[in-house]
């Protein structure tokens, strides 16, 4: 059955009739997750490393949390896609709907390459890139 919520989909309801014309996904399936903390990823995963599924983030069941689309409106909360709305250093994550509060999720984030060295330095790996001269390791 739909349970569409302002002509959204919010499930599984795929082609579902939210009152007129057909659902849009609440996620991009081909969102990528970029940078270290991934807190723009918008993808459709719904489960935790450890397989759980995903907690709705509008549902205080089975726990309760502050973390809302009230609180953070800019954050993609919809549905039980992960998200990390609190920049975690570990990426996309969500509350689960078994005994474990949170967990990560099974998204892999990838950290875009720099384009310069800083200061003259190849600081994080990059490869052929003109620094000014050649690059050299940047030492801790």
């Amino acid at each position: 059955a739909c349970s569409c919520t302002d002509g959204i989909m919010n499930g599984d309801e795929e082609h579902a009739d939210c009152g007129g014309s057909v659902c849009p996904l609440c996620c991009d399936v081909d969102s990528p997750c970029t940078g270290p903390l991934g807190k723009d990823y918008r993808g459709c995963a719904r489960h935790s490393v450890e397989g759980d599924l995903c907690q709705r983030w509008d549902s205080q069941f089975p726990h309760g949390h502050s973390r809302t689309a009230q609180i953070y409106p800019d954050a993609g909360l919809v549905s039980n896609y992960c998200r990390n709305p609190d920049n975690e250093p570990g990426g996309p994550w969500c509350y689960t709907v078994s005994a474990l509060r949170w967990n990560y999720c099974t998204v892999e984030c990838q950290v875009p390459p720099k384009v310069h060295c800083e200061n003259g330095a190849q600081d994080l790996g990059e490869e052929g890139v003109d620094c000014g001269g050649p690059c050299r390791a940047c030492e801790a």
